[in-house]
C-alpha cells in the first residue's frame, strides 16, 4: 500500500469516496462468496480482488469507516425494529386486555338476553368496543360498526356465552372474512370443529 497522504483537498476527498467505495465493493464481494461452500473455497485460495483493496492510507481509514458505518447502522436499524416490534407488542396485549374487560362488562350487564358478546380494538385508534349479537348479525360485525374506521384494524377477543361464560367457537362466517389471525392465539372456531366430526 502506498503509504503517500493527500497533497490537496480534492485529492484527499477523492480518496475517501474510493475508500468508502472499496468498502460496499468488499461488503457486496464478501456476501457473494460466503453465500455457498464452493464460493467460499474459491475465495480461500485467491482471497480478495485487488481493486477492493485500499491504495493508500487515506482509502484504508475511509475504508475502515464505511464498513464500522455500515455494522453500526445495520445494528440500529435492527434495534429500532425490535423496539418498534416490542413497543407494538405491549399496545397490542393492554388493548386485548381492555377490550376483555369490555366485554366482560356487557356479558355481565345483558345476562340471558343476548347469545354471544365479545370485543375488539382497533389497532391504530387504540378504540374499544363490545357487541352482542342480534337481528342475524354476529357480534364480530356489531364490533367492527361499532368502532368504524378500517376493518382490517380490528382485532377481537375471544367471544362468550354470556349466561354461562363459556367461550363460543368464531362462526365459518366471521372466520371467511376477517380470517384467524386477528383472534387470539387459541381461539375456537366452528370450522375445527366440523372437521372433526
Amino acid at each position: 500500500m502506498n503509504r503517500m497522504v493527500a497533497t490537496s483537498p480534492s485529492q484527499f476527498a477523492k480518496d475517501v469516496g474510493i475508500g468508502a467505495v472499496k468498502a460496499v465493493g468488499s461488503t457486496a464481494y464478501n456476501t457473494l462468496m460466503t453465500s455457498n461452500p464452493p464460493l467460499m473455497m474459491l475465495n480461500q485460495a485467491l482471497g480478495q480482488p485487488s481493486a477492493l483493496q485500499p491504495s493508500n492510507e487515506t482509502q484504508a481509514v475511509a475504508k475502515v469507516a464505511t464498513d464500522v458505518a455500515v455494522v453500526v447502522a445495520s445494528a440500529a436499524a435492527g434495534a429500532a425494529g425490535a423496539a418498534a416490534d416490542a413497543t407494538e407488542a405491549a399496545n397490542g396485549a393492554r388493548l386485548l386486555e381492555a377490550a376483555n374487560g369490555a366485554r366482560n362488562a356487557l356479558a355481565g350487564q345483558v345476562g340471558k338476553k343476548i347469545a354471544t358478546v365479545t370485543a375488539g380494538y382497533n389497532t391504530e385508534t387504540g378504540a374499544v368496543a363490545a357487541a352482542g349479537c342480534g337481528g342475524g348479525v354476529c357480534a364480530e360485525d356489531n364490533v367492527v360498526t361499532a368502532l368504524g374506521g378500517d376493518a382490517s384494524k380490528v382485532r377481537f377477543t375471544t367471544a362468550v356465552r354470556p349466561r354461562t361464560g363459556a367461550e363460543v367457537p368464531v362462526c365459518t362466517s366471521c372466520e371467511a372474512k376477517y380470517g384467524r389471525d386477528v383472534f387470539p392465539p387459541g381461539t375456537k372456531f366452528q370450522s375445527d370443529q366440523i372437521k372433526q366430526q
